[in-house]
This record gives structure tokens, C-alpha cells and sequence, in this order.
């Protein structure tokens, strides 16, 4: 069983002030900062400590190499297992940006192009980055302090954080990137944003955008006043607080396919209500006509 003391690992993208992703290219295992768009070369897993270190964690490339930082701010990326120069303390920033700070030399990762150090002592916009999650958008949005999942409620025209099972078309939940603000919006399968006072808005704003924040292997979304969303009171919206706690800090898991099952002759759906056998009464398709598909290890479903 997984030491549920460490987080899990989360792939991302790292954006500088030039617009360009941190990338591991495989020629020397060279690392620059060069790429334009989130592809494989730009991907970084952040395998976590145990939450007792805080935010501290190793880089691992998609050449499954550590990136590492000597004394004289050199930046490799072709270890196998993790040395003393690999651990990265990661800070977070107001305007929610980050900085990488190796633990062993205590300078920050920067630099653009194919220049990039680990030197500086201090933080300017040339250490700073912004984070691009590489997760599939589309997924359930799972807050594990509550062990309760996110949907949107079209009838109040909210997002609750309510549900022990993710289930319908409503609880898949879009983890919305935009790349000019580099913030992130929550929109649900009928488009609309979560706004920071709870509402569901049709239209991108600054009341629709908030900052990543990783905190032990969890997302917590912060709005432009600083405050974080949160599920404490069933309705999703922000909520003012110095650190995000067990009600801010959600997982984005991914949906799993679910579908209908109609008969040809009559029309009528399959349903499964609590307690029954299957059934082909249906007329209309409910929660219960919808079945979870499950991939099974040896390929059947």
C-alpha cells in the first residue's frame, strides 16, 4: 500500500517571463528553455515529499531524468535516481507564480533559451514561472478532506461540493487554462465559469480566472483578492482564509466513460435503481439508466 504520507506525483509545464516552457531535450540531456507549446519534452513529474518537509520535491523529465543543480548553478538532466543537487524547494507567489530553489546550493532556477542556471540568490521575473497542469482537463474534481466531489447544479445555477459518487454529464468539470492570464477557470459541461461569489457565469473574466497553487500533491485555485475556493459550505465559491485548508484543496481525477443503453426494438433504456434488478422500462433517460465503464486489467470491459 502507497505511504498516503506522500503526495502523488503531478505532471506540469513550466512557463517563464518569455513565454517559453522549461524542456528536456534529449540531446545531452540538455535542459532550455525553449519550448512553445505544452508537448512530452515540456512535461515535468513533481514527485512530492512527505507532507511533513512541505513543498519539496524532485523534477522528473519524460526521459525519466532528474534535473539537478550543482553548487556553481550548472543544471543537468541525466540522473537516474535522484542526488543531493535534485531536490527543489518550490515557493509560491501572490500573482501565482513559482520559484524552484535548490535545497543544495539555496539559488534559484531561471535563466531563458538554451541558458539556463540555477544561480541566482534571489527572485526576480527571470526565476519566477507559471505552472501548466498536463492532466487531461475533463475530470472529476474531488475534494479528499471531505471525500466529496463537485458538480454543477443548472437549477440554482451553482457548483456544489456534495457528492459522494461522480455521477452524469454534471459532474465532469473542466480545469479551463488560459494561456494569456496563465490562470485556470472550473467550467461546467454546459460552459459556464465558476465565478468567485459562486455564481455561474457564460463569459471568460477576471471573476472567472484563478491562480494554481500546488500543496501537497492537491490544487488550490486563489482569486485576484487572494482568496481560495472552497467547498466548506456545499456551494463552491471563494472564501477568505491565509492558507488553503482541507476544504480547499481538491484532486482532479480523471472521468471515466458513461454511457446509455437502449433497446432497439422498444427504445425503452436500461435502468438499475437501489435495490433492484436491471430493467428495460425507462422511457426517458434518469441517473439511473447511466453505466460506468470499467477497463479491466486484461483488456475487457
Amino acid at each position: 500500500m502507497a505511504d498516503s504520507a506522500v503526495p502523488p506525483s503531478l505532471p506540469c509545464g513550466f512557463i517563464n517571463a518569455a513565454n517559453r516552457y522549461l524542456s528536456a531535450e534529449p540531446f545531452r540531456f540538455q535542459v532550455v528553455a525553449t519550448g512553445s507549446a505544452l508537448r512530452l519534452r515540456q512535461v515535468w513529474m513533481l514527485p512530492g515529499q512527505a507532507q511533513e518537509s512541505g513543498q519539496r520535491l524532485h523534477l522528473l523529465s519524460s526521459l525519466q531524468r532528474f534535473l539537478a543543480a550543482d553548487p556553481n548553478g550548472k543544471v543537468t538532466c541525466d540522473q537516474e535516481s535522484p542526488g543531493p543537487g535534485a531536490l527543489f524547494l518550490l515557493r509560491q507567489y501572490p500573482d501565482g507564480k513559482v520559484s524552484l530553489q535548490c535545497e543544495l546550493s539555496q539559488r534559484y532556477l531561471g535563466g531563458a533559451e538554451d541558458n539556463v542556471t540555477c544561480f541566482a540568490q534571489t527572485v526576480s521575473e527571470g526565476e519566477k514561472w507559471s505552472l501548466h497542469l498536463a492532466q487531461h482537463p475533463n475530470g472529476h474534481m474531488l475534494n479528499p478532506g471531505k471525500q466529496r466531489y463537485m458538480r454543477c447544479d443548472q437549477q440554482t445555477g451553482h457548483m456544489r461540493c456534495d457528492r459522494d459518487l461522480p455521477w452524469g454529464p454534471e459532474a465532469v468539470i473542466t480545469l479551463y487554462f488560459d494561456p494569456k492570464e496563465r490562470k485556470y477557470g472550473l467550467r461546467s459541461g454546459a460552459g459556464s465559469l465558476l465565478a468567485t461569489d459562486g455564481s455561474l457565469q457564460a463569459e471568460l473574466s477576471p471573476q472567472t480566472l484563478y491562480s494554481l497553487e500546488l500543496r501537497g500533491g492537491l490544487l488550490a485555485l486563489r482569486d485576484a483578492d487572494g482568496r481560495y475556493l472552497t467547498g466548506r459550505e456545499g456551494t463552491v465559491k471563494s472564501f477568505k482564509t491565509d492558507k488553503p485548508g482541507r476544504d480547499e484543496l481538491f484532486a482532479l481525477e480523471p472521468s471515466a466513460a458513461q454511457v446509455s443503453l437502449r433497446t432497439f426494438a422498444g427504445g425503452h433504456f436500461v435502468c438499475c435503481r437501489p435495490g433492484e434488478d436491471c430493467h428495460c422500462v425507462c422511457i426517458a433517460l434518469a441517473q439511473w439508466g447511466l453505466i460506468l465503464l470499467s477497463v479491466l486489467n486484461y483488456g475487457v470491459i
